[in-house]
């Protein structure tokens, strides 16, 4: 029984032995065939684009911004390659609102027909896509000294303004303040033009300013 396992094992371990000796001889043979053909490979980084977003809809997240493409070819012909002007590009036409798991192919980039792809990594791109929405929120007055409120009146024009966004950001946005402001204490009344603070990258406020007017309270 123990000879019987024991030869079974060293046909195992002759079995393996042969399998890498012939993908060592495999690789050499390719490797001899492609340069003796004037071919070799090239490996690039590319940027990820994506086309034809629906209206009314944004990419809010994407697993990567560039892809490593390989590419085999004549020598001649890959050095013509101008990587400024490769894309990795996904056509979003049609896509519905949620998360995707999208897979390469060559079929999304564009190079000449002598030129093959080996190899695409990563292979597979996530992607979350949402729609886009608007809403109105109040502006609050952002003042150095808070305390200021019991001496002056305070007016905003516009009090609200309208923001636009994903709506998961969206409807987590209850107000938009404006840039910190001091007042002349000296001063009876006045007016400025204040900046909002911006909220989030994705997000737009329709108006990037308002005004706001202060007068002195009168005495009690």
């Amino acid at each position: 029984m123990g000879g019987f396992m024991k030869k079974a094992l060293t046909t195992k371990l002759r079995e393996n032995l042969l399998l890498k000796v012939l993908s060592l001889v495999l690789a050499i043979f390719l490797w001899y065939f492609i340069s003796a053909r004037g071919y070799s490979e090239l490996t690039l980084q590319l940027p990820l684009e994506l086309v034809n977003i629906p209206e009314g809809y944004e990419v809010t997240e994407k697993s990567a911004d560039r892809v490593n493409v390989s590419f085999l070819g004549s020598t001649k012909i890959l050095r013509l390659l101008n990587p400024e002007q490769l894309r990795v590009s996904i056509d979003m036409k049609d896509t519905e609102e949620g998360s995707h798991k999208i897979m390469l192919t060559p079929d999304n980039i564009k190079v000449p027909s002598a030129v093959s792809i080996t190899d695409i990594n990563p292979g597979t791109i996530s992607i979350t896509i949402e729609r886009i929405a608007e809403k109105v929120v109040p502006v609050k007055l952002n003042l150095k000294n808070a305390s200021i409120t019991k001496d002056y009146l305070f007016t905003i024009t516009p009090d609200t303004v309208k923001v636009k966004g994903p709506e998961s950001i969206l409807k987590k946005v209850k107000y938009v303040k404006t840039e910190p402001i001091e007042i002349d204490t000296s001063t009876v009344e006045g007016r400025l033009k204040v900046r909002l603070i911006p909220i989030a990258e994705r997000l737009k406020i329709q108006s990037g300013e308002v005004e706001v007017s202060y007068t002195r309270r009168q005495p009690q």
